[in-house]
């Protein structure tokens, strides 16, 4: 589905949007909204431990040997419990609603791993679903707050909503850390629903860039609605395997390799491992998409998980965008089709 029709009638909502969400993040830091804030990711002035390519980092293949692949289609994906440290609740205000707000750290102390939580303190402001944001940043940056306003509006309109840090810098770890930890976050997070007042068969999955890579794994690793009721993925990364023969996506293979640890021709597999399109099956998660028309991620990577998710029954929609941006930055001008997915796939009244 093209949106370009829609895209100047959109233009002026969404710069008001767009407004109040850079609002709403310079409010939620001076009020303290703002929690577990991970340090910016390190440049090669800063240790030579990374090189900057078009602005996607190139880290070094030596520190980061391969491990273990994701499982093949159909292989069941274990639920993971990791160890949380759940911080005090709070109430917030935002834009004159109150949230609750808890930080809750997970896994080992030493990755400083943790997602923030925001759910309506009113119990009859809730719809009865979650939705889980994952970050992008090549996989190797990023953080968390930079999905923070976005979670807040989220919460305003009844959602639990879950923000996450993963394996990136300072504490980057080999693949599959970054999607190990985003399963992590999602089961524990299911794990803790009855606090968070949602239906664990309500969560949506959210993420942009790598962070849309990461949310479809989310959605088709193993029996996806098993772990997810739907996705929801900005420029996501579908099909690693194509990114080397794209030039604009040649300094991400570049990062992709290095993060693996072996090349496409040397170790296809896992490349095909941490592609959403390899693990499409029965049972999987319907998902929503959105891509630039002339962003430097090809749609192509997008319809690839398109086609794919449809010829297995799924539910799938790929709606461009008539502009070059990118990832978390389409956000503004798809947040109608965006709340329609949320109502249709997250809402479960009887829970809220």
């Amino acid at each position: 589905m093209r949106l370009g029709q829609r895209f100047s009638a959109m233009v002026s909502a969404a710069i008001v949007v767009l407004a109040g969400v850079l609002f709403l993040a310079d409010r939620g830091s001076a009020a303290g909204f703002v929690s577990g804030a991970r340090p910016v990711a390190k440049t090669a002035a800063s240790d030579g431990s990374a090189a900057v390519s078009f602005g996607v980092p190139i880290l070094k293949a030596a520190a980061f040997p391969q491990q273990l692949r994701l499982p093949a289609d159909g292989g069941a994906y274990p639920v993971y419990l990791p160890q949380l440290r759940v911080g005090a609740t709070r109430v917030i205000q935002s834009d004159g609603v109150p949230l609750n707000f808890q930080n809750v750290g997970y896994g080992d102390p030493s990755e400083h791993n943790s997602y923030d939580v925001y759910w309506p303190a009113s119990p009859s402001l809730r719809r009865g679903g979650a939705v889980l944001m994952i970050h992008g940043g090549s996989w190797v940056m990023g953080r968390k707050e930079l999905d923070t306003p976005y979670a807040l509006a989220v919460a305003r309109a009844g959602y639990a909503v879950a923000v996450l840090d993963y394996s990136t810098l300072p504490d980057l770890r080999a693949w599959p850390a970054a999607a190990l930890d985003t399963f992590a976050a999602a089961d524990s997070f299911r794990s803790r629903a009855s606090v968070y007042g949602f239906d664990p068969a309500h969560l949506v999955a959210a993420g942009w860039s790598a962070g849309g890579n990461l949310a479809e794994l989310l959605g088709t690793v193993g029996r996806g609605t098993d772990r997810v009721a739907a996705v929801v993925s900005w420029s996501g990364i579908s099909d690693l395997t194509a990114l080397p023969a794209a030039k604009s996506t040649k300094p991400l293979s570049k990062t992709v390799r290095n993060l693996i640890g072996c090349s496409l021709s040397a170790c296809p597999q896992t490349w095909m491992d941490a592609s959403p399109v390899t693990h499409v099956g029965t049972g999987d998660a319907p998902t929503l998409m959105f891509a630039g028309s002339r962003e430097f991620v090809p749609s192509s990577q997008s319809s690839a998980l398109e086609n794919k998710l449809q010829a297995a029954g799924i539910a799938a929609d790929l709606q461009i965008v008539d502009t070059d941006h990118h990832g978390g930055d389409l956000r503004p001008f798809t947040i109608v089709p965006f709340m329609d997915w949320l109502h249709e796939y997250a809402d479960a009244p009887s829970v809220g």
